[in-house]
């Protein structure tokens, strides 16, 4: 505010990784990681959507979530639950954001980083320039800027794949219409689940 007078757009980026399997997450590890994924997301986007819902001013919110969160990754338990809270939260502030003209989007990047640069399979490589952060950024300033202002409470993927939107989806389902057992739901597995081939999960890097 001191040296423009006005927000606009906020990016929560910041993040840390602690990887270990789940039986081997210390609760410290566990608190870190999502202290400074969701907690920090929080800290950084309640200021901002106050002062912009006080001063009936549009704006856009990015927060970053990840794959790991939104598909899940081995080792990972402490960050993809604080991303997938991330997710969450996106969700609920753009629903919330859509009357005072906040848009709020969620950003799942693949990019060569240093708090991915030693994950297996990059570690000692040349990273590809493809994944390098600069080939993320045109993706997040697309989703800022007025050329995304009919889309809010969306997931991207920007990564070297190139850009595409993540959703949550669900099946017709079973709908019983009247008190049912688990045996049925069994019978009915194939409108409860989705087939493998309707599914696709991007790898996580």
């Amino acid at each position: 505010m001191d040296a423009f007078g006005q927000a606009d757009i906020l990016v929560c980026n910041a993040g840390i990784l602690r990887d270990k399997s789940f039986a081997n997450t210390t609760e410290a590890d566990w608190d870190l990681v999502v202290k400074v994924h969701l907690k920090g997301t929080y800290c950084c986007t309640l200021p901002v959507w106050k002062w912009l819902k006080d001063n009936g001013r549009p704006g856009v919110i990015v927060m970053t979530s990840s794959t790991s969160g939104l598909y899940g990754n081995f080792g990972q338990s402490n960050y993809g639950a604080a991303k997938a809270g991330i997710y969450g939260f996106m969700r609920v502030l753009a629903i919330e954001g859509r009357k005072y003209g906040i848009r709020v989007m969620g950003l799942a990047p693949g990019a060569y980083t240093r708090m991915t640069s030693d994950l297996p399979g990059r570690a000692g490589r040349e990273p590809d320039p493809l994944s390098l952060p600069e080939n993320v950024a045109p993706g997040v300033l697309y989703m800022v800027s007025d050329l995304a202002a009919d889309h809010t409470g969306k997931v991207l993927g920007v990564s070297s794949r190139g850009v595409r939107e993540i959703k949550m989806l669900e099946t017709e389902g079973f709908q019983p219409g009247r008190p049912y057992t688990a045996q049925e739901v069994a019978e009915h597995a194939a409108q409860v689940f989705f087939a493998e081939s309707q599914t696709r999960t991007a790898p996580v890097r």
